[in-house]
């Protein structure tokens, strides 16, 4: 038996055409979505117009040549009068249009929602022994079903990595089989003995060798601290600009003060700094990924967030998950680490503004890694600081242009 379903692909932008520019250090175009027509005697010319992402500078792809009227379709002829948006997006997206003028279109660029009526959780459990999916886009898209299906998986967050991760560990015996205690379901937190053995009041306050001592891990939270709060505030940037039924109120200054005084009470009761950051970036980018996707897969923001933290506060009580999910604790927590570095890695990029900056955060990611000091935030720090200084004085291109106005003069 076989079972077929459709999924319709709607993209949100043209892909970006690739072509230096020659005002700025630019090399991608965007498409305007209007035409050019020029008429030379009985022939005319059509073109699509670009314009640069960091300046004014146009690019113009040829779509016509020296054609003769009688030859354009009157239809397709009062589109490109008219500046018609779906015909210049029909060409923008043609690869075979952006070969003939010797160009190139970056396709990852296109952003694209997948509209499916049957959930990933329904096509699990399907029966059917054959189960097929139809690609539906308007547009030449060149995408792959490989990429569609990775990117529902994406809409789960850790779930995938965290099952996969089971069930390699189990195989090769890397972790041990999950198991379930059923004598107790749900755990209430003993109190007495966490006030008794962590709390200051339990031990008393800490002498200041050690607050010493702590400086290097006070250090690497901060930096810590500061990547979470630049990458909360681009994905709610981001969430915000794909849908305006909510009104999205971030304010960085506020969620520190917060994060601060929950920190300072942990700090007297429980101090434990593994819990002290002020998001979770696997579940913030989840449910951002969700948001985007439109009013009916998520309501609100805010809304998406509690659900995620009410069933993560939930989950920890109940003894059962617990006891099941304790293998993986130590797999799950290398993921949500990889996890985050690819996030932070991929905004920290977006903050560079040269190649220069880029080669910068290299260098410093590199130090972060090979560093396995307590020291390594304050020596990556140190070098992304001095290379700068030094960068910013050093340019070999201007020094030769130099060199070589002084060589004419001379001669």
């Amino acid at each position: 038996m076989e079972t077929t379903f459709t999924w319709e692909i709607r993209v949100k932008n043209c892909p970006l055409l690739i072509k230096k520019c020659s005002h700025c250090d630019s090399d991608r175009f965007y498409c305007s979505d209007k035409f050019r027509m020029n008429a030379q005697k009985k022939n005319i010319d059509v073109w699509l117009i670009y314009r640069y992402v960091k300046c004014d500078n146009t690019c113009n792809m040829t779509l016509l040549s020296r054609t003769k009227p009688d030859l354009i379709d009157k239809k397709l002829f009062h589109s490109f009068s008219m500046n018609d948006r779906e015909v210049a997006w029909q060409y923008a997206f043609s690869a075979g249009v952006a070969s003939r003028n010797n160009l190139q279109l970056d396709y990852d660029s296109v952003e694209y929602e997948v509209i499916n009526t049957v959930s990933l959780e329904d096509i699990l459990n399907m029966s059917s022994e054959i189960i097929s999916i139809q690609v539906k886009c308007d547009f030449d898209l060149s995408l792959k079903l490989s990429s569609l299906i990775l990117d529902l998986v994406a809409r789960y967050g850790n779930l995938f990595p965290y099952l996969i991760a089971m069930v390699v560990g189990l195989l090769v015996g890397e972790l041990d089989a999950p198991g379930l205690e059923l004598g107790t379901f749900i755990k209430i937190p003993q109190f007495k003995e966490i006030i008794s053995q962590v709390s200051i009041f339990g031990v008393g306050i800490p002498p200041v060798s050690m607050f010493v001592k702590a400086l290097p891990l006070a250090l690497v939270c901060y930096v810590i601290a500061f990547g979470d709060f630049v990458t909360t505030e681009t994905l709610v940037t981001e969430a915000r600009q794909s849908r305006d039924d909510e009104y999205i109120d971030f304010n960085s200054s506020r969620s520190n003060l917060v994060s601060g005084i929950r920190n300072l009470i942990l700090s007297v009761i429980a101090p434990f700094p593994p819990l002290s950051g002020p998001l979770w970036v696997g579940m913030t980018v989840s449910v951002s990924i969700r948001y985007k996707e439109g009013k009916k897969a998520m309501k609100s923001l805010i809304g998406g967030m509690a659900s995620f933290r009410i069933a993560t506060f939930l989950s920890v009580l109940i003894i059962p998950v617990v006891s099941f999910f304790r293998p993986i604790f130590g797999v799950g927590s290398s993921i949500t680490l990889m996890f985050q570095a690819f996030v932070c890695a991929r905004i920290g990029m977006d903050y560079c503004r040269t190649d220069r900056d880029k080669m910068i955060a290299g260098v410093m990611a590199a130090v972060l890694a090979t560093q396995g000091t307590a020291w390594a935030s304050a020596w990556a720090l140190a070098v992304g600081f001095g290379l700068n200084i030094f960068l910013s004085n050093w340019d070999p291109r201007k020094k030769a242009q130099e060199t070589a106005i002084e060589e004419k003069a001379e001669k």
